[in-house]
C-alpha cells in the first residue's frame, strides 16, 4: 500500500523538533516540493523565511501551521 504525502504544496507549516536542518522549533515555511523517498516516507522541501534555501524536512519535523489545512476555504 502506497501512502499520501501529508503535507501539500503550498501548504504553510512550522519547524518542530528538527534534527537534521538546524533550525529552531516555531520557523514558518513554504512546503515548496514533495518528494517521495520509498512507498512510506516522503522529503518536504520547505522555504523558510530566515534561510537563503530550501531546506529537506522529515514529516517529524514540521507541522501545519497553527493545525490548519490550508487547502479548505
Amino acid at each position: 500500500m502506497v501512502n499520501l504525502a501529508k503535507f501539500k504544496i503550498g501548504e504553510l507549516v512550522i519547524s518542530n523538533n528538527s534534527l537534521t536542518s538546524g533550525l529552531l522549533d516555531g520557523q514558518v515555511g513554504l512546503v515548496v516540493k514533495v518528494e517521495p523517498i520509498t512507498r512510506e516516507h516522503f522529503i518536504y522541501w520547505v522555504r523558510f523565511a530566515k534561510k537563503n534555501m530550501d531546506s529537506p524536512m522529515w514529516e517529524t519535523e514540521i507541522k501545519l501551521f497553527e493545525g490548519r489545512d490550508t487547502t479548505k476555504g
